[in-house]
C-alpha cells in the first residue's frame, strides 16, 4: 500500500513568480469547484472531469487540498492515480495515492464507513472535510484549529496546506514543523509537514512514542481517532522505513481449544490470536498492549512481531472467575511444561505465589499486557465461574472471633467503611481490614490464608478464591 508523491511545492514549475501567486489566489476556487464536481458524480470519480477544472484555472499541478499527487495533464500521473482509486474500492483494498491521505487511518477513526465501497478519499473530499474529520493520523483538525484563530474550523486543513503562512504550525501534538523549518532539513520549497510525512517520519520531529502513550486510554469516542494514529503509524513505520517487520492485523473472532500443536499470540489482559483470528478476554479494554507491539481494536487486533518466543507444553489461558480447585488440577494434570495467560492483574499477582507453594508444578506466567509468542501442543481455555453462588454478607454478630474474619476491599473503595453500615459494625468489632491496592493481594496473602472466614467485594472474589481454599467460615459477599 505504498504512496506517491506529490511534488507539491510553493511555486508551480514552469510557470512565472507572477502567474504562480495569481493561481494560488484561484485555489480555494478550484477546490471549490472541484468538490461540486465529485458531489455531483457521487460515489463514481470521472477523473477527466476534475483534472480539466484545475488544467482550465491555470493549474499544472492539484491543490495540496485534494491530496491528487502528480500534474493535471490529460491522461497524466492524477487522473492514473483516481482511476486506480476506483479499482481499488471496487476490490476493497485501500490504496493510498497521496502521502498525506491515509485510507486505513480514516476507516478505523470513522466506524460509521465499516462496509462501504466507496474510497475513502472520495468520502473525505465529499463529506469527511465538511465534518471535521482529519485524513492523516498526523493532522488534528482540532491542534490547527488553536492554531488558526478565525478561520471556520471546515477549512483549516486547506488553509494549513495552501497558506504558507500556516505552514510552520504544529499540526498535532506529536509534530514539531517549527524546529523542522527552523533547524531541519527543509527544503525551503515543499510544504514541512508533507516533506515530514514523505522522508522523516523516523526522525525527531515526529512523536509517535508520546502519541501510543496517548492512545492508552481508549473506548472514548473522543480518544478513536488517536487510537487509529497509533495503529496506522506503527505499520506506517515499519512498512517505509523497515522499523521493524509490517504489522499483521487479524479480525476479533473465536479462538477454540484446541490439542493441535500451533503458535499463539497472547497479551494477558487483551486478547489471543492464532491462525488468522484474534479473541478478546472478556471486559478487555480497547488499546494498546503495554510493550505498544500490539493494539486491540473493535474488531480487530493489530500486532508486530513479538521479541519472544516460548515453548511449552500446554498453553492455559484464564477468564476472571477461576476457582483455586480448578486451576490446581489443571496444571497437575499437564505432562510438561505450562504457560498461563492471566486476565487481569490482580491474577498475575496472585499466581506467582501459586506457583511457589509446595507441591505445584513448575508454570511460566505470561507478563501482563505485553506480547508472548507461545508455541505449545495443546491450548486451554478455562472459562469463568460464577461467583453468584458465594453468600451475601448480612450485617449480624454470629460469635465468630473478630481476629478470625477479614475484610477484603479496593483501596479506592475506603470511603465504604464510612458509608457502609455492615461495613462499620464489622471495624468496631475489630476484622482483619485488608486494603487491595493496584490489584495486587500479595501483601495480604498470609492473612487471608489465615483468616477463619474472608468477606470481600465482588471486584475481588474471582482472585481471591483463586489464591485461597474456601476458608472454615466461608467465603463471603459483600456488594
Amino acid at each position: 500500500m505504498g504512496y506517491e508523491s506529490s511534488g507539491a511545492v510553493a511555486n508551480y514549475d514552469g510557470v512565472s513568480r507572477d502567474t504562480s501567486a495569481h493561481l494560488l489566489e484561484t485555489e480555494p476556487e478550484v477546490l471549490r469547484a472541484i468538490r461540486n464536481e465529485l458531489r455531483s458524480s457521487y460515489p463514481l470519480i470521472k477523473p477527466w472531469k476534475i483534472s480539466r477544472i484545475a488544467r482550465k484555472a491555470g493549474l499544472l499541478r492539484f491543490p495540496l487540498g485534494l491530496m491528487i499527487p502528480g500534474s493535471t495533464s490529460a491522461g497524466g500521473d492524477g487522473e492514473r492515480a483516481l482511476m486506480r482509486l476506483l479499482l481499488s474500492a471496487l476490490r476493497r483494498r485501500p490504496l493510498t495515492i497521496h502521502a498525506l491521505f491515509d485510507p486505513t487511518y480514516y476507516r478505523i477513526a470513522n466506524p460509521d464507513l465499516a462496509g462501504s465501497r466507496v474510497p475513502e478519499w472520495l468520502h473525505y473530499q465529499v463529506f469527511g472535510r465538511a465534518e471535521g474529520r482529519s485524513p492523516h493520523p498526523l493532522l488534528s483538525v482540532s491542534t490547527l484549529a488553536d492554531h488558526m484563530p478565525g478561520v471556520p474550523v471546515v477549512e483549516v486543513i486547506d488553509e494549513y496546506l495552501g497558506d504558507s503562512q500556516w505552514w510552520s504550525c504544529a499540526p498535532s501534538p506529536y509534530v514539531d514543523t517549527e524546529q523542522f523549518v527552523a533547524r531541519g532539513p527543509w527544503d525551503g520549497r515543499t510544504h514541512p509537514f508533507l516533506q515530514i510525512v514523505e522522508q522523516h517520519m523516523n526522525q525527531p520531529w515526529v512523536r509517535t512514542d508520546l502519541l501510543q502513550i496517548d492512545s492508552s486510554s481508549t473506548d472514548s469516542t473522543d480518544n478513536r481517532s488517536g487510537l487509529a494514529a497509533a495503529v496506522v503509524l506503527m505499520d506506517i513505520g515499519a512498512r517505509r522505513y523497515g522499523v521493524s517487520t509490517p504489522a499483521t492485523r487479524w479480525p476479533v473472532g473465536r479462538v477454540p481449544s484446541s490439542a493441535e500443536p500451533g503458535l499463539y499470540r497472547v497479551v494477558p489482559g487483551s486478547f489471543i490470536a492464532r491462525d488468522g483470528t484474534a479473541e478478546a478476554f472478556t471486559g478487555a479494554p480497547r488499546g494498546r498492549s503495554l510493550d505498544g507491539t500490539a493494539f486491540l481494536l473493535a474488531t480487530e487486533a493489530v500486532m508486530r512481531k513479538p521479541t519472544e518466543t516460548i515453548t511449552v507444553e500446554r498453553l492455559v489461558m484464564l477468564q476472571p472467575q477461576i476457582s483455586r480447585d480448578r486451576l490446581v488440577s489443571v496444571l497437575h494434570s499437564s505432562s510438561g511444561s505450562v504457560a498461563i495467560g492471566v486476565s487481569s492483574r490482580s491474577q498475575e499477582s496472585v499466581l506467582d505465589l501459586i506457583l511457589q507453594e509446595p507441591g505445584m508444578p513448575s508454570g511460566t506466567v505470561l507478563p501482563w499486557g505485553r506480547q508472548t509468542a507461545v508455541s505449545c501442543r495443546e491450548f486451554v481455555a478455562l472459562e469463568s465461574e460464577s461467583t453468584t453462588d458465594l453468600p451475601i454478607y448480612e450485617s449480624r454478630d454470629d460469635g465468630s472471633p473478630p481476629s478470625t474474619t477479614a475484610l477484603v476491599l479496593m483501596a479506592t473503595d475506603r470511603d465504604r467503611l464510612q458509608t457502609d453500615s455492615r461495613m462499620r459494625e464489622l471495624l468496631e468489632r475489630g476484622v482483619r481490614l485488608c486494603l487491595v491496592v493496584d490489584d495486587d493481594l500479595r501483601p495480604w496473602h498470609h492473612v487471608l490464608t489465615s483468616s477463619r472466614r474472608v468477606i470481600v467485594e465482588r471486584a475481588l472474589a474471582g482472585t481471591v478464591s483463586l489464591l485461597i481454599d474456601p476458608p472454615e467460615g466461608g467465603l463471603w459477599l459483600i456488594s
